[in-house]
């Protein structure tokens, strides 16, 4: 959800603003690599490497970016955390965006894992910053190759000579 709020005088202030600093805010070096399920490795680019990323250029542009966790609910089986950012500026408007982020681990570390998590996406996307997702190989089926599987002699396992039949490697 995506709420505007301002006066006709302070909007167009904060569109500029707005403007220039997704126009100017650059990449995110991904320094952080960590070990999924199964002993997938992948980099990424942590909370504190995505604000730093953000807040030099929303400082320069009289800009303020707040995340900050809403309601908790259950849905469909699920736990929901809301989380608000809100993106103001000097002249007084402001944008408020609400993302919900499903918490697997209902614990208190999957909550803070779950809203971590969230609010790196969240703050991804609010202010398009570039980075590799590496998330999403763990879905991907492994690729096969064209090539044929090389053959071998087939070993007879008693004496140890070739049995002359081919075996698949």
């Amino acid at each position: 959800m995506i709420e505007v709020h301002g006066t006709d005088e302070q909007l167009p202030s904060l569109f500029a603003a707005l403007s220039k600093a997704l126009g100017e805010i650059g990449p995110v070096t991904k320094d952080n690599t960590a070990t999924a399920r199964g002993g997938r490795t992948y980099s990424y680019a942590d909370l504190t490497a995505v604000l730093d990323a953000i807040r030099p250029k929303l400082t320069e542009l009289d800009l303020w970016y707040s995340q900050n966790p809403g309601g908790i609910r259950a849905e469909g089986g699920l736990v929901i955390q809301t989380i608000d950012a809100i993106i103001g500026h000097g002249g007084g408007a402001y944008i408020l965006y609400r993302t919900d982020i499903p918490i697997s681990q209902q614990t208190e570390q999957g909550m803070g894992i779950g809203t971590s998590y969230g609010r790196r996406y969240q703050a991804v996307g609010n202010w398009s910053v570039g980075m590799e997702d590496n998330d999403g190989q763990h879905n991907t089926p492994p690729s096969r190759s064209s090539e044929p599987k090389a053959r071998s002699a087939a070993i007879n396992p008693f004496d140890g000579q070739p049995t002359g039949h081919l075996a698949q490697a």
